[in-house]
């Protein structure tokens, strides 16, 4: 005999729940054994259970993006100093060029000017 039925005074069998001992009808057996408060209560743990899975998952995700974003961030970040440079090159060797073509004498005359214009602005 299940130890879980029990036979009452008058005849009548009732199961007692597995978890907390509390008698119900038998033919209300439909959760294993167990009575309906109990099996409530495990359905909340088991959704509670699944919902932090879910959160955890969702944790694992975000972090996933996260640093999808900040590799793909930093490539743009990249491509964008390499255009930077590519242009201050191109700029450099136009200076360069610039220089080259006009009288070394004019460029040596030009800076003693600046310099005695920033001399005599300190006075």
């Amino acid at each position: 005999m299940n130890k879980y039925i029990v036979e009452k005074a008058g005849g009548t069998q009732v199961q007692l729940c597995i978890k907390c001992y509390n008698e119900f009808p038998i033919h209300l057996n439909l959760n294993n054994g167990i009575c309906n408060d109990c099996y409530k209560i495990l359905q909340n743990d088991e959704l509670l259970t699944q919902a932090k899975k879910n959160s955890d998952e969702n944790k694992r995700i975000s972090t996933i993006l996260i640093i999808l974003t900040v590799i793909i961030g930093s490539a743009e970040i990249l491509l964008f100093i390499e255009n930077i440079v590519q242009i201050t090159n191109q700029t450099i060797q136009e200076i360069i060029g610039f220089i080259e073509t006009i009288n070394p004498a004019l460029i040596i005359g030009l800076i003693i000017i600046f310099l005695i214009y920033l001399n005599n602005k300190e006075k």
